[in-house]
């Protein structure tokens, strides 16, 4: 019994080492709960195989071989994106890399049964090589707490006064459609070299008010959603991710609104934070994990491909489909949150809206990639909106936002002046249909996504609202993509006034 132990380290390797990679961007509890599932499993393997094979020592290979095959299935299976980066002809494929494995795991385990060997020697290697794997995954978690900046756990952002609603806009629903990395008209044209124009007209065609000049206030999803849901600026430094997805675990939008009588539909991502919220009555669910850490880790193993998670480009239909759907429910008023990775990466649409293979995306470039789904996203968002409105009772508010422009991903990006790479980080999409809103009266100049609900509620519940001044934040350090710098001590650097000097310049250049 007491050289049985080795398989819980075998078990406790990978969660530590998916840990020490994200160290920055994981909830030290989220891990506690995934460690404590495995070993809790591993422990009741251990004691089945006793009685299968009647003495710990085979009950422990046994259980080491079952660990080994399953958290090794993820890394083979991501061999495909070697193969698509080669243009390979051919792919691992679930449908016979799953069979093979099931016939090594069942092969093992009955040659463990049948053959009478001396366990001795084979003990000693696995358990030397689980001490080993184990004690390497210790060092990589040890070196990146030792390397991650002493910045706070917990920021600060200030609450919003009472909100005192009047009684008409109680019947309004409030959808708020997030779409992910959606440039504005600017960047479009700029970077992308695509006029977004037939989509913008169709929209005011539809009363939609455009700001044609929006910026994002943070150009990252979790810190944008983080201000935009609490409508509040966030301090000088950057705090933990973890910070940011309490925040919008209990963002006080959702607050104020379900204080006021009203349902939370809350469609999420896969981000923590965002997957799901506690305040909705009602949830999308597109995985049976409760973290984003927790499916990282799941990925990674033979159960995965038994037990998927809605893939990405469905996750977008479905979030589309519900949307009517939602809005043909009658009774309390509705305040709808859906978020859609859309026109974010991966590439799942052409424009049409079939399905985009590996070798066709590989075939073009980033920025082509790109424009095929966001021309998908319009047309679906067009389709919504009439949807949206035909099924409502009382005309809704509708809001289309992005949380940030692209990211610098795209060919040439890296060699651009710094001030070009700011400006098509925060670059975004921003249009309201704000019902009784009279169409020649324009929104406040360049709003941005802290700003909106703080509009809503002046628009339609509490005139003595107040707006607060359009600031855009950058980071320093950022990552190459344009992200803070979680290992590193970052701080939010204001970019307001080099962005519109830079916009003015653009303006009178192209005069």
């Amino acid at each position: 019994m007491a050289s049985a132990w080795y398989p819980l380290l075998l078990a406790g390797f990978p969660i530590l080492g998916l840990y020490a990679v994200n160290y920055q961007e994981v909830s030290g509890t989220d891990v506690a709960s995934v460690l404590a599932t495995c070993f809790a499993t591993t422990a009741v393997v251990l004691l089945l195989f006793r009685f299968v094979y009647g003495c710990f020592d085979r009950a422990a290979i046994g259980a080491s071989w079952c660990i080994l095959l399953i958290f090794s299935y993820g890394p083979v299976y991501s061999l495909n994106n070697i193969l698509a980066a080669a243009n390979a002809s051919f792919f691992l494929r679930d449908r016979w890399l799953l069979p093979i494995y099931n016939i090594l795991l069942l092969l093992g385990l009955w040659i463990l049964f049948r053959w009478r060997f001396e366990t001795r020697g084979t003990t000693r290697i696995l358990r030397t090589f689980a001490v080993v794997t184990f004690a390497v995954s210790l060092l990589l978690l040890l070196r990146a707490a030792l390397e991650t900046p002493k910045t706070p756990r917990h920021g600060t952002i200030a609450a919003v006064s009472a909100v005192n609603p009047k009684g008409e806009a109680l019947k309004r629903d409030i959808y708020y459609l997030v779409f992910d990395r959606y440039a504005d008209n600017a960047t479009l044209r700029r970077e992308f070299q695509f006029d977004n124009a037939d989509f913008t007209h169709a929209l005011r065609e539809r009363g939609f008010h455009l700001a044609e000049q929006s910026y994002a206030n943070y150009p990252k999803t979790e810190i944008s959603m983080a201000s935009a849901l609490n409508m509040n600026y966030h301090g000088d430094t950057i705090a933990q991710l973890p910070h940011y997805r309490d925040l919008l675990e209990q963002h006080q939008v959702g607050r104020v609104f379900t204080a006021m009588g009203y349902r939370y539909y809350h469609l999420g991502c896969p981000l923590d934070g965002l997957r799901d919220n506690p305040q909705a009555a009602s949830n999308y669910r597109f995985s049976r994990m409760p973290t984003e850490f927790a499916e990282m880790l799941f990925r990674m193993t033979s159960f995965y491909p038994y037990f998927p998670s809605t893939d990405v480009r469905t996750q977008s239909i479905q979030k589309f489909d519900a949307l009517p759907q939602i809005a043909a429910q009658r009774g309390v008023p509705k305040f709808v949150y859906a978020h859609f990775l859309l026109p974010h990466n991966p590439w799942k649409f052409n424009r049409d809206g079939s399905l985009v293979t590996p070798a066709v995306a590989a075939s073009r470039t980033e920025a082509e990639n790109y424009i095929h789904q966001l021309v998908y996203t319009n047309t679906r968002v067009l389709e919504t909106i009439d949807n949206i409105l035909a099924r409502s009772e009382t005309p809704p508010v509708i809001i289309l936002q992005a949380d940030e422009g692209p990211e610098l991903r795209y060919e040439g990006d890296q060699t651009k002046p710094e001030i070009t790479k700011i400006r098509k980080r925060v670059g975004i999409l921003s249009a309201f249909y704000l019902p009784g809103r009279q169409s020649d009266e324009p929104l406040p100049a360049g709003i941005g996504p802290v700003n909106t609900f703080r509009l809503v509620l002046q628009q339609y519940y509490d005139p003595q609202m107040t707006l607060l001044p359009e600031k855009s934040f950058y980071w320093d350090p950022a990552t190459s993509l344009g992200k803070p710098v979680w290992s590193r001590t970052s701080r939010f650097i204001d970019v307001t006034a080099r962005i519109q000097r830079s916009e003015n310049t653009t303006r009178i250049a192209t005069k």
